[in-house]
């Protein structure tokens, strides 16, 4: 079976036209000679695949490669020859704001999973007999402490943080991202925690989900074309061929299986014909873009379509104006023979309008026609578009640079932000369960594989004593002198410990250490003024000794906010 490539047609190629495409769903069928199992659904797989197909055009530029027939009817022309194209553009900028903004750069996930004990309930609380008041069970912090090591290790294994970037950005235009979370124990000598989580292209992704609750999936199915040659050193397949191959994966909460070509493929010398797992659950999670009323996330397409098409319609044809002005027909007239050009010199040549006609007397001469006048209202329409598309894309002027020429302080363009940052928020919304879900089906393969880690012991029940959450980084850049002041002000106030106050400032690698090396430096400050008083006066007595500790003296804040507003 020769499988089509639907994403390299005639358009315009960019960086994606290469990657590993979609089964065309034409040549998937449910009998005789499928080369999927009989459960798949193909019905929704045509469905899906036809909306996957337009985004991708969309995104890579091609669906503005519309072509149309000359007027002399001899040969096409493209109908949006600027090729003006928002999408990309707009998915980058709101993947980098739904991520946010680091102030250093680290090897960490964008995105960090925090895991705390369930303290509100009453059997896991232990109250102080001094003070009456409730506390946590220390076993359960340290668990707590433990199950957030897990998780960010595993994210920093997996190169988590390029794949949260660009699952951010697939996710804008194809309306949602695939995690996969993988238990591969061939790992395990050289991973303390042999799990990874990996990404699926969405249009190779097919869930069966239950109904009262989009985070459970009942089955999955990953299916996409491999070479033969992959097929027989990856998955030991032994067909005939030199093309390509179906790939399929299908997951249920008790067996997964690998396919090529419905073959179990045989990986370690082991068939992948239906293998039962202990999991419990299908290990996948689908991010939505947006989930407004179904499963699927709303794709950003949907909003901006017409108005790309308008704009480079409308663009096009302004050019087409300014062209006809500049660019003016010439006519002759009174003119007796042909117009014939005459060379003066080199590189100069005047142009013979021929001789007076006998008959009328009239010299003849050249005008051209008048350009066309264009109101004021029509040249500023373009204008009005592109303002329009940024309000349906969910993007300010300021995203791109332009703050109007004046002076604003940093709070200002921080509020001009909004149409992203607020669109950003509500992503978040959907990242955060996606995320810790996907915490929870690492530490549930911890559990469940216990006997296969070094000393790491996660009970299996540690769903009734730990909740998830994530911490994420700011939208946009802050200002520093702001947050400084901020972090001074709360401690002043005694509201935070320096412990805290260091982690929240973010440039310390290991706060702890840091605030040991602070005291000692003070220690050091403290007993170095006491040797300048005791020379200063020999007679004085009572003073501490040189050693002693001193607490930590206090920062002061600027009398500044930083802002300017």
């Amino acid at each position: 079976m020769t499988l089509s490539i639907p994403y390299i047609g005639s358009r315009r190629l960019s960086g994606v036209d290469d990657r590993r495409a979609p089964i065309d769903p034409s040549l998937l069928t449910s009998v005789n000679g499928s080369d999927v199992p009989d459960s798949f659904p193909l019905a929704l797989w045509r469905v899906q695949a036809a909306r996957y197909y337009e985004y991708w055009e969309w995104f890579n530029g091609g669906i503005l490669n519309e072509k149309r027939t000359s007027v002399d009817n001899k040969r096409d022309i493209l109908k949006y020859p600027l090729g003006i194209n928002s999408v990309r553009n707009f998915a980058r900028k709101h993947a980098s704001v739904l991520m946010g903004q680091e102030e250093y750069d680290s090897g960490n996930p964008l995105v960090k999973t925090k895991v705390s004990p369930k303290v509100a309930l009453k059997n896991k609380r232990i109250v102080n007999p001094e003070t009456g008041e409730a506390k946590t069970d220390p076993a359960l912090k340290e668990l707590a402490g433990l199950a957030e090591d897990i998780v960010e290790q595993v994210w920093i294994d997996s190169n988590g943080r390029s794949m949260m970037m660009e699952q951010a950005e697939l996710s804008q235009f194809l309306g949602g991202c695939v995690f996969q979370v993988a238990w591969e124990e061939h790992k395990a000598n050289e991973r303390e925690i042999p799990i990874t989580i990996k990404k699926v292209m969405p249009d190779f992704f097919i869930p069966i989900f239950s109904n009262d609750d989009p985070w459970d999936l009942l089955e999955a199915f990953v299916v996409y074309r491999v070479t033969v040659t992959e097929a027989k050193e990856r998955y030991g397949y032994s067909g005939v061929g030199n093309g390509f191959v179906t790939f399929c994966e299908h997951w249920t909460k008790t067996h997964f299986a690998i396919l090529i070509n419905k073959v179990p493929a045989v990986i370690g010398g082991i068939s992948m014909d239906y293998q039962e797992h202990d999991f419990g659950f299908v290990p996948f999670v689908y991010i939505p873009h947006l989930r407004e009323g179904n499963f699927w996330g709303s794709s950003m397409i949907e909003d901006i379509r017409g108005l790309l098409r308008e704009l480079n319609a409308r663009t096009a044809d302004t050019g087409d104006a300014i062209r006809t002005t500049v660019h003016r027909k010439r006519y002759v007239r009174d003119l007796n023979g042909d117009v014939k050009p005459k060379k003066l010199d080199t590189g100069v040549e005047a142009i013979n309008l021929g001789q007076t006609s006998p008959a009328s007397k009239v010299s003849p001469h050249v005008f051209t026609e008048d350009p066309p006048n264009m109101p004021a209202s029509l040249v500023d329409w373009n204008n009005q578009l592109w303002v329009q598309l940024m309000r349906e894309g969910n993007v300010g002027p300021i995203a791109f640079g332009e703050d109007e020429g004046s002076q604003r302080s940093a709070l200002t363009l921080a509020f001009r932000m909004w149409p992203s940052t607020s669109h950003a928020q509500a992503e978040r919304t959907f990242w955060t369960d996606g995320l810790n879900q996907i915490a929870r089906y690492i530490l549930k393969m911890c559990a469940v594989k216990a006997k296969f880690l070094k000393g790491v012991v996660i009970p299996e029940d540690f769903l009734k004593n730990l909740q998830f959450s994530q911490a994420w980084l700011p939208q946009i850049p802050r200002d520093r002198e702001q947050k400084v002041n901020e972090v001074v002000l709360l401690f002043q106030a005694g509201l935070r410990s320096p412990d805290l106050c260091i982690k929240m400032l973010g440039d310390v690698a290991y706060p702890k250490e840091e605030l040991d090396s602070i005291r000692e430096w003070q220690t050091f400050q403290a007993g170095l003024a006491i040797k300048v008083k005791a020379a200063a006066s020999p007679g004085a007595s009572g003073t501490a000794g040189v050693g002693a500790q001193t607490q930590l003296t206090t920062p002061k804040a600027t009398s500044g906010t930083g802002l300017n507003d």
